[in-house]
C-alpha cells in the first residue's frame, strides 16, 4: 500500500521533474496527483514511470485499491496535438513541401484512427494545407505569415526578390547554417544593396558572425586531435580497407579544394570551409573578423534611407507616379547611391516616360481622324442627285469648333489659327472694297444726274 510520506514523497518528485511529464495523470484517494507514463495495467494494480531526476526515470507499481481518479490520454489526442504542431506552416514552401507534410502525421493519423472523434479537427488542419498548397501552386508565396502573389511581386520585383533571399538567409540561421547564411547575406549586398530587406538583415548577421567564429575556433581546436584519430584508425584497418578509404579521402579533399578555387575565382567573400582543412578554417576566421569590422562602420541611418528612397522609387514607378519616382531617384543619388541598380532604375523611368508620352500623342491623332471623319460625312453628295444635302450649296461652312489643345504639338495649333486668320481677314477685306464700289457709285450720280432747279438758273 502507498503511505502518505511515498505519496508526498511523489508530489515533491512530480514537482522537481515538471519540465518533462508525459500527459497520464494518476488520482490517489489520499489527494495526491501523480503525472507521468502508464506503462502496464493489470487487473489490480498499474506500472506508472515518472522522473526520479531530469536524467533518471522510475517506475512504481501503483494498487488500484490506491486509485481513485485515471486520467490517461488517448493515443489520438496525442497525434492531434502533434499535428496541430503543422501550424502556422514555415516561409517560402514549395508544393513539394505541402505534400510531404500531408503525407506524413495528418496522413497517418486518419490511416490509423479511423473512428476517433477528432477526425474532424484533423480534417480541418488538412484542408488548410490544402488550401495554402493551391495558393503556391497559383504563384503565391508566403513570407512571415503575409501571403504575396505574382501580380503583387511584379509591382516592386526589385525589393521582392530581396525579401525572398533575406527569409531564406533568417531560416539558415535558424538551422544553424551559419555559412549558407552569409553567403546569403553577401548576394543580397551585392545585388540588392538598396533595398530593405538587405538593411533589415545587417543587424541579424553582426549577431550571426560570432556563433560562426566559435564554431570555427572548435575547428581548428580539434583539428590536431580529429588528424590523430583519422591516422589511428587506418593503421587499425587492413591494407586493402586502408587504401580504399585513403583514396575516397582523398578524392572528397580534392573535390573541396576546386570548390575553394570556384569561390576565389568569382571573388566571393565566403569560401567553402572542412574540419579537415586547416587552411579554410584559418581564412574564414579571419573574414569573420574582417567583415565584423567592416560592418560596424557602416551608417546603418543612411544605409535604412537610401533604401526608402529607392523602395519608394520602385513602388512610384509601378503606380506610374514618374514624376515622384525621379524626385526620389534624384534624391537618392545626390546621397551617394550608385551602380547598375541605380542606371537600371533610371533607365525604366525614361522608358515608361517615353511610352506615356507617345499614347498620349496617339491619343491626341486618334481624335483628330474621328475629327475629320465627321466632316467628310457632312460634305458627301446625296444619293441620285449628284448635290450636297444642305440647300444645294457646294460651299463648305466654316468650321466653327475650338482646335483642340496639344502641348507636344505646338506648331500644329499655329497652323491651324493662322489659316482660320487669313479666312477671316479675305472677307473683310471683300466687304471693305465693295463698300468703297458703292461710296464711288453714289458721287458719280450725285454729279451727274442734275435736278430742275439746277437747269432754271
Amino acid at each position: 500500500m502507498v503511505t502518505c510520506n511515498q505519496s508526498f514523497l511523489y508530489s515533491i518528485l512530480l514537482l522537481l521533474s515538471i519540465a518533462n511529464l508525459t500527459a497520464d495523470t494518476i488520482k490517489l484517494k489520499d489527494g495526491t496527483v501523480l503525472e507521468g507514463k502508464v506503462i502496464k495495467e493489470t487487473p489490480d494494480s498499474i506500472d506508472f514511470e515518472y522522473n526520479f531526476t531530469k536524467s533518471i526515470k522510475e517506475t512504481k507499481t501503483i494498487k488500484r485499491s490506491d486509485i481513485k481518479v485515471i486520467d490517461k490520454e488517448e493515443a489520438d489526442e496525442i497525434a492531434l496535438e502533434e499535428i496541430k504542431q503543422l501550424l502556422p506552416t514555415a516561409s517560402l514552401l514549395s508544393t513539394d513541401d505541402y505534400d510531404k507534410i500531408l503525407a506524413g502525421k495528418p496522413a497517418a493519423f486518419m490511416a490509423d484512427f479511423k473512428t476517433s472523434k477528432l477526425k474532424s479537427s484533423v480534417q480541418d488542419i488538412i484542408d488548410q494545407l490544402l488550401a495554402e498548397k493551391a495558393k503556391v501552386a497559383a504563384n503565391s508565396i508566403k513570407i512571415d505569415g503575409k501571403w504575396i502573389t505574382s501580380e503583387e511581386a511584379l509591382k516592386n520585383p526589385y525589393n521582392h526578390n530581396a525579401l525572398v533571399l533575406a527569409t531564406r538567409m533568417r531560416a539558415s540561421i535558424e538551422e544553424r547554417n551559419y555559412l549558407s547564411a552569409l553567403t546569403q547575406f553577401e548576394k543580397l549586398e551585392k545585388e540588392f544593396e538598396y533595398s530593405t530587406a538587405y538593411t533589415k538583415s545587417i543587424d541579424s548577421i553582426l549577431a550571426t558572425l560570432p556563433k560562426y567564429a566559435a564554431r570555427l575556433t572548435q575547428y581548428k581546436r580539434n583539428y590536431p586531435l580529429r588528424m590523430a584519430q583519422r591516422d589511428k584508425d587506418l593503421k587499425s584497418m587492413e591494407a586493402s580497407d586502408r587504401a580504399q578509404t585513403e583514396t575516397a579521402f582523398q578524392s572528397q579533399q580534392k573535390r573541396f579544394e576546386q570548390r575553394v578555387a570556384e569561390a576565389k575565382e568569382l571573388k566571393n567573400r565566403w569560401a567553402p570551409v572542412s574540419e579537415w582543412n586547416l587552411p579554410s578554417i584559418s581564412d574564414n576566421l579571419d573574414t569573420v573578423t574582417k567583415e565584423t569590422e567592416r560592418l560596424e562602420k557602416l551608417d546603418l541611418a543612411k544605409v535604412g534611407e537610401l533604401a526608402t528612397l529607392i523602395a519608394g522609387s520602385y513602388q512610384d514607378l509601378a503606380d506610374n507616379k514618374l514624376t515622384s519616382a525621379q524626385s526620389r531617384l534624384e534624391n537618392a543619388k545626390s546621397m551617394g547611391a550608385k551602380g547598375e541598380v541605380i542606371t537600371k532604375l533610371a533607365e525604366q523611368i525614361d522608358t515608361q516616360r517615353k511610352a506615356a508620352r507617345a499614347a498620349a500623342l496617339e491619343a491626341a491623332d486618334d481624335n483628330e481622324d474621328k475629327d475629320n471623319s465627321g466632316e467628310a460625312k457632312e460634305t458627301k453628295p446625296e444619293k441620285g442627285n449628284g448635290k450636297t444635302s444642305e440647300n444645294k450649296n457646294t460651299k463648305k461652312a466654316p468650321d466653327k469648333r475650338e482646335p483642340e489643345v496639344n502641348p507636344d504639338n505646338e506648331s500644329a495649333n499655329t497652323t491651324v489659327t493662322t489659316e482660320k486668320e487669313s479666312e477671316g481677314l479675305s472677307f473683310q477685306l471683300l466687304l471693305s472694297i465693295l463698300a468703297g464700289v458703292l461710296l464711288i457709285v453714289t458721287l458719280v450720280a450725285k454729279f451727274l444726274v442734275k435736278s430742275p432747279e439746277d437747269d432754271t438758273d
